[in-house]
């Protein structure tokens, strides 16, 4: 049986087990819920819905971008649904796709049914390794520009005016993050390649920064790593929790599978739930995962910054214990160049920089020396790797590392293997920008000595 997606490229990833092969992040959307935008026409599902009916109409009518079609665009985007996948091709030349695009996917699982241009792969569904070993054929193909530019048109955010910094009516946003609310412990907790936090008062979880988890299914590695399984453990015990009288705020850095695929593991019921008991602070993204969220989230509650505007640090809720900050790097089009970042005070007067892939040289300056005091805590971008993607600065790069304070850490979370992170390149820009090895914390080394967390207070 063939498949057929549209899919829009994330990123380039390399195998860390089996054949450690070359592959392409997908999020993916089926043909059939696209495919009237490309082609003008409606197919029998399209006709079976009236709400889907009259959005297409709108589209035909106003065109894309036209605001009145931009006002129900994302209902119905959200409604569309959609996978992401991490597809290791064999043999494919790699160099010929380029980031941020969108695509033509055929999937089969019988070999031959995709005709002789098809490629042996291995499909991970949301980045979780699941088979090491060729399970699938495919055959990529680059759509024609006009169909390529339509979808990344169609799938350009549409943002309600002030939704950064703009405040709702108290009585009826979540709020999770009070004004008075202290921080008294923020958790990295050890997830392998991918990064989740999670943020404490008086022992009570407040808010998340980035949802991402791995845990291989090498019994090898996981048993090198048990403490994957820990984390992973706890983040979905804390998602499933989520409900009325346990409300959150959930803050992702991007929508790279890595930093928000937690949300993939719990049912669509927990996910609706999720989505009526939290506020989200999130950059804006033309891909269909931002799409579903903000879709199932209530609009007061989902704050998204738009790519093309950079913002210092904003207070949550008028907490100055907790600050959000989004990043726009002038000619960047990569998520690291558009992400989110957050500043926190602990009640043990920590200061804590929290930055997740984001690309330093697009935080302002005064953010990155803090206002000239520096910060007690770093958890370094990117896992501790490259971070210089193009338009940012190749060389000197490290001249954007945000200011140390006296005897300050800079914390790394990945694995040691993905990408090799951290780079011991990169930990020495750190070492000399004055985050000093004694304070160290690489969370691969502390959870293969059984610590599945460190903790500031």
């Amino acid at each position: 049986m063939i498949i057929e997606y549209y899919a829009v490229l994330s990123r380039e990833v390399q195998e860390t087990e089996g054949k450690r092969r070359t592959g392409l992040e997908f999020q993916l959307v089926e043909k059939n819920r696209l495919s009237c935008f490309l082609d003008g026409g409606m197919n029998e599902t399209l006709k079976a819905s009236r709400e889907q009916y009259e959005v297409f109409q709108m589209f035909q009518e106003f065109g894309v971008g036209d605001e009145r079609f931009e006002r129900v665009k994302c209902r119905y985007l959200g409604m569309t649904g959609f996978g992401a996948v991490t597809v290791y091709f064999e043999s494919l030349e790699f160099m010929r796709y380029r980031y941020e695009n969108w695509y033509l996917l055929r999937i089969s699982n019988v070999r031959g049914e995709l005709g002789v241009h098809e490629h042996e792969c291995a499909i991970y569904e949301w980045g979780m390794v699941s088979d090491p070993e060729i399970n699938s054929y495919g055959v990529l193909e680059m759509l024609p520009s006009e169909q390529a530019s339509l979808l990344k048109k169609l799938y350009v955010p549409y943002i309600p005016e002030d939704s950064w910094t703009g405040s709702a009516d108290e009585g009826t946003m979540v709020g999770a993050i009070g004004a008075h609310t202290q921080i008294d412990e923020v958790q990295f907790l050890y997830v392998g390649a991918a990064l989740c936090v999670r943020i404490e008062q008086a022992g009570q979880l407040e808010a998340f920064f980035d949802l991402g988890t791995r845990v291989s299914q090498n019994p090898n590695l996981a048993a090198q790593y048990p403490s994957a399984l820990l984390s992973y453990n706890t983040i979905l015990a804390d998602l499933n929790a989520i409900g009325p009288a346990n409300q959150q705020t959930i803050f992702i850095s991007h929508w790279h599978q890595d930093h928000c695929n937690a949300l993939a593991q719990v049912t669509a019921a927990v996910l609706n739930t999720i989505c009526n008991n939290t506020e989200w602070y999130v950059p804006a993204s033309g891909t269909p995962v931002f799409q579903q969220i903000q879709n199932a989230v209530p609009a007061q509650n989902f704050h998204a910054g738009a790519a093309a505007i950079a913002y210092g640090l904003v207070n949550v809720n008028n907490n100055v214990n907790v600050q959000v900050g989004k990043i726009a790097l002038p000619g960047g089009i990569h998520p690291h160049h558009r992400g989110l970042y957050i500043k926190l005070i602990t009640v043990g007067g920590n200061q804590v920089f929290v930055v997740g892939d984001s690309t330093y040289e697009g935080i302002p300056l005064n953010e990155r020396t803090n206002g000239g005091a520096g910060y007690d805590v770093l958890q370094a971008c990117h896992h501790g790797g490259n971070y210089h993607y193009a338009p940012a600065t190749q060389l000197g790069a490290n001249q954007y590392i945000p200011v140390a304070a006296q005897g300050a850490t800079a914390l790394y979370s990945a694995d040691g293997i993905y990408h090799g992170h951290p780079n011991l390149v990169y930990v020495g820009e750190y070492r000399a920008a004055g985050y000093i090895q004694q304070n160290e914390i690489q969370l691969q080394l502390a959870a293969a000595a059984g610590f599945n967390f460190f903790f500031v207070n």
